[in-house]
């Protein structure tokens, strides 16, 4: 995979990490991680990433079967340490969701 966001400069070249959730698979463990990982490899090519909560509908729980509501302390470690990996890769944080998370 060739990454490129030279031509028009990385401010205009965003990523997303979304939806958040979390199961027994995917767990708050998992989306650090993977977070971590993505974000190092897009080092250079973009400044901002946006991400979001599932909001868990009757359709989105049926669906994802296991997928529970995304707690508010995960959601307090979700931005604030995915703040903090952000910035250590030159990228801010937008949010894309209702409901509340600490972006420090």
């Amino acid at each position: 995979m060739v990454l490129q966001s030279h031509p028009v400069g990385i401010q205009a070249v965003g990523w997303r990490y979304d939806p958040i959730f979390i199961s027994e698979r995917y767990s708050l463990d998992f989306h650090l991680e993977s977070f971590e990982r993505m974000a190092a490899n897009l080092n250079g090519y973009t400044d901002h990433c946006v991400i979001s909560i599932i909001d868990l509908y009757r359709k989105t729980k049926r669906n994802f079967e296991g997928v529970r509501e995304v707690s508010a302390e995960d959601r307090e470690v979700i931005g604030r340490k995915f703040s903090k990996i952000a910035r250590s890769q030159g990228m801010q944080i937008r949010t894309c969701f209702e409901g509340e998370v600490a972006l420090n």
